[in-house]
């Protein structure tokens, strides 16, 4: 009878298959192994000749067999980290990316602690913007919006799991059924990727909704409708904040000018690119 392989053993085969779809092979092995295991990253170190019963072995090995294929590693595992916020994700919701929390910085300078401010998240997803912010201010309410009932309920369950209980989440299509509420800021990470453009890494982002990543205009369909519906929707000096692609800073603050916003400015994330717009809308 054959030894059972070791989990470093397991680890180490995996990311050899993973060598040639990923660039964090190795990371991308052990947050699988560590997914079905249970074990810790401590364990994953100190334990590496710990025998792997046959059947973690092969869930581990389909597992990796996906990830070869280009499944993204947070819709393998069920969950993606944000904000400290451990958010479960589903091939219905765009993953969280780290330069996203630049939107949620910039929305939080806008808001005083101890100011109750009415809050739209456009387009919420997993729901991992407006948790994020309902977090760090417990006192506003936050309304958060999706096009998809799936989507809405991924968002729903995230915000019941961590807890919070300031934000209402409504089925729209952006504003359509927003009514006759009024808000101090309104945020969005809408989809910006123009629909003609073949350049875009189709194996990072394939596996995704293609309707939170596309849209149409150069990308800036969804932004456009944003901007422009926003003034019946915010308040007197209440604010928009919107994330976009790193060549459409221009294209969005002349939009955001145009429908008589001020104080338009843009942000640069991490990588020194223009990454979130905001603007205010005067009384």
């Amino acid at each position: 009878m054959n030894k059972p392989a070791t989990v470093g053993q397991c680890i180490g085969r995996a990311k050899e298959k993973l060598k040639s779809a990923s660039t964090t092979a190795e990371l991308d092995a052990r947050i699988l192994f560590r997914h079905l295991s249970g074990l810790s990253d401590v364990d994953l170190i100190l334990k590496t000749d710990l025998p792997v019963d046959s059947a973690l072995a092969s869930k581990f090995e389909q597992l990796v067999e996906q990830r070869a294929e280009g499944m993204p590693v947070a819709y393998l595992t069920g969950t993606k980290e944000f904000w400290s916020l451990e958010l479960k994700v589903t091939p219905a919701t765009l993953i969280p990316r780290p330069e996203t929390e630049l939107l949620v910085e910039t929305v939080l300078e806008l808001i005083p602690e101890d100011q109750a401010f009415s809050i739209a998240d456009l387009g919420t997803g997993s729901g991992a913007i407006a948790l994020a912010i309902a977090k760090e201010r417990p006192g506003c309410h936050i309304i958060a919006t999706d096009i998809s009932h799936a989507t809405l309920a991924v968002a729903a369950e995230n915000a019941a799991a961590c807890g919070l209980d300031n934000i209402e989440f409504i089925h729209s299509d952006w504003f359509g059924a927003l009514g006759e509420h009024r808000f101090d800021v309104i945020l969005a990470n809408p989809p910006y990727i123009d629909m003609d453009n073949d350049e875009y890494d189709a194996a990072e982002i394939g596996f995704e909704p293609a309707a939170a990543l596309f849209s149409e205009n150069d990308g800036l369909a969804a932004i456009s409708r944003i901007i422009g519906q926003a003034p019946a929707f915010l308040n007197a000096n209440g604010w928009i904040v919107l994330e976009h692609g790193n060549a459409q800073s221009h294209a969005v603050c002349g939009l955001l000018e145009d429908t008589g916003f001020t104080r338009v400015s843009t942000t640069n994330d991490l990588n020194r690119q223009p990454r979130i717009s905001s603007a205010r809308l005067p009384v």
